[in-house]
């Protein structure tokens, strides 16, 4: 449903320009997630909108595709973006409060959607698609959310709103940015069970942005870990969980906090995620890597499949004192 080959997404500004996201390849198939993580600065919210066509004007893919049933996404003109956009992706944000005009009551939101994107004119009909949308989303009493502006919604209310504005055009692939952030425990526990039932009885292809490896156990069949724009390592959540190959994953993994590791400090990553502007030769990742060689200074690693996996450092591209 997703195919995502190649992609290169830089900024241009007036400090230079910022090479966002470097080389990113990965399918995701109806019914299926895709979790990407990594730190703050890695490019998973540039990915999330370069899939959404929701790039802003200083952002330009400047290589790869993006195909979502066959359409790459990059090549469509504005007008044709705009008809995809619903149709074809949607996006759930962080910050839902954000999603919504607070002038507007939720009702009126939900059914210029239904009108502008499945073409129902008469306003009763486009209330029902609000309705059902929102019965799907499992939103308590929807009746009284329609008439409910934004700010009368709690938090999680207003998550669940998000997501059923999302769907309502019925996509075929759902990009979801960090949408449990701004939530507590409960309610991310709420939104991630619900995102898993969506995914599966719609057969949306997911895309689950998170800095949190843990909830990305609970929602998605694969990860992307990214690291300064890069693909560092691809696979199986499980597989990728258990047992990360490369250094960045294993560091990842070793900052969550653990009940069966005792009492202890956390080990944290050394340093911090390099200037885009400025980014170092080499692997980028070979200033803060315990397993550092002479050559990571000099080469980027190519992808390598291994393990049902693609990871992307010269521990396993069979390099002179290197491989393992």
């Amino acid at each position: 449903m997703l195919e995502v080959r190649g992609l290169h997404v830089s900024y241009y500004t007036l400090g230079g320009v910022i090479r966002a996201v470097r080389g990113v390849s990965f399918r995701v198939s109806p019914g299926k997630g895709l979790c990407i993580v990594g730190e703050s600065g890695s490019g998973k919210t540039t990915l999330g909108l370069a899939i959404a066509g929701a790039l802003p004007p200083n952002a330009r893919a400047s290589r790869g595709s993006v195909r979502i049933d066959g359409a790459n996404i990059l090549e469509l003109g504005p007008e044709d973006l705009e008809r995809v956009r619903g149709s074809l992706v949607s996006m759930v944000f962080q910050d839902p409060a954000a999603s919504f005009n607070p002038l507007f009551t939720i009702g009126q939101t939900l059914g210029d959607i239904a009108r502008h994107k499945l073409g129902l004119a008469e306003r009763s009909e486009a209330r029902e698609a609000a309705l059902a949308a929102l019965r799907r989303v499992g939103m308590p009493d929807p009746e009284r959310v329609l008439d409910a502006y934004p700010h009368e919604l709690s938090g999680g209310m207003l998550q669940r709103v998000a997501i059923a504005a999302a769907i309502l055009p019925r996509p075929k692939v759902l990009v979801a940015d960090e949408p449990t952030t701004m939530l507590d425990v409960t309610l991310q526990y709420q939104i991630l069970k619900l995102l898993n039932r969506l995914k599966e009885t719609l057969g949306l292809a997911l895309v689950f942005i998170t800095h949190n490896l843990g909830i990305a156990a609970e929602v998605c069949e694969d990860i992307l870990v990214l690291y300064a724009g890069h693909m560092v390592e691809l696979g199986p959540t499980d597989k990728v969980l258990e047992e990360p190959l490369h250094p960045y994953t294993q560091a990842l993994i070793e900052c969550i906090p653990r009940i069966d590791r005792g009492p202890g400090r956390l080990k944290p990553i050394p340093g911090s995620m390099p200037d885009p502007r400025r980014l170092p030769g080499g692997c980028v990742f070979h200033p803060r890597c315990p397993h550092v060689m002479d050559i990571c200074r000099e080469r980027d690693p190519r992808p390598v499949a291994l393990d049902k996996r693609v990871v992307s450092c010269l521990l396993y591209n069979g390099e002179k004192g290197g491989a393992r």
